[in-house]
C-alpha cells in the first residue's frame, strides 16, 4: 500500500492502492506503465475496478499526458 493524495478524488491517507487507467487485466501490456497507474484511495478504486471509471480520472489522463 502507498501513502499519498488520492489521483481521483484528492483525499490524503496512507492505505492507498496503485490504480490503473486501463485495466490491467484486459490490457496486460501497460499494467506497469508509469501512465497507466496512479494512486488512489480504496474507494475511488473499488470504483473504478468495476468498469465505471470517473471522470475526473480521464480528465487527469487527458491533461498529464
Amino acid at each position: 500500500m502507498f501513502e499519498g493524495k488520492c489521483r481521483d478524488c484528492g483525499s490524503y491517507g496512507d492505505n492507498y492502492h496503485a490504480g490503473h487507467l486501463l485495466p490491467k487485466g484486459k490490457y496486460r501490456a501497460v499494467e506497469f506503465d508509469p501512465a497507466n497507474c496512479h494512486l488512489q484511495c480504496p474507494k475511488c478504486n473499488a470504483t473504478q475496478s468495476t468498469g465505471r471509471a470517473t471522470e475526473s480520472f480521464y480528465k487527469y489522463a487527458r491533461k498529464t499526458y
